[in-house]
């Protein structure tokens, strides 16, 4: 049908070996000039692997396991009110955490695969907001049966805010 030729086509830009797989095996002459085109596939291939460990950090980072962290880290949070010295000291690790998040996205945004206009500081430090909001849901029985919807909206927004819309494009 119509489509074995697009796939050829397609076949004959990416699959570095293709001229010599069984599919056209003895369809060569030799000594005959080959004229096909051969693509390295080595960025696709790594562009899978950043969303992989994007999705892999995400999964981790809402671990049921990870609660008592949260939960430690809201109450540190909660422990800086009236206390100045304490704020700036948190404030300091915070920010330290930010930034090495923040330099972990630097080459991703730089070759196209983070929004370009995205503020990769203030994404870390809205994405610890996100996760510390989670032990909203962690204290309350009934909402904790139901975290997995709040996993999928947090998953949604923070590959939204790295990545963007299609909408956002147009």
């Amino acid at each position: 049908g119509i489509w074995e030729k697009h796939w050829e086509e397609v076949a004959l830009k990416v699959l570095p070996y293709y001229s010599t797989s069984f599919y056209i095996q003895g369809n060569m002459v030799p000594g005959q000039k080959r004229n096909q085109d051969q693509f390295d596939v080595t960025a696709n291939a790594a562009l899978w692997k950043f969303a992989a460990a994007m999705e892999s950090m995400l999964e981790e980072s809402y671990d049921p396991s990870r609660a008592p962290y949260r939960l430690t880290r809201v109450n540190v949070l909660g422990s800086c009110q009236g206390r100045p010295e304490l704020a700036t000291v948190v404030a300091d690790a915070q920010r330290r955490a930010n930034l090495a998040i923040a330099a972990a996205l630097e080459r991703p945004q730089r070759i196209g695969w983070v929004r370009k206009d995205l503020d990769l500081e203030m994404f870390a430090t809205w994405y610890h907001g996100q996760l510390n909001g989670r032990v909203l849901v962690e204290l309350d029985e009934a909402q904790l049966a139901r975290g997995g919807g709040w996993d999928r909206i947090a998953r949604q927004a923070t590959l939204g805010a790295l990545l963007g819309t299609r909408s956002e494009e147009h």
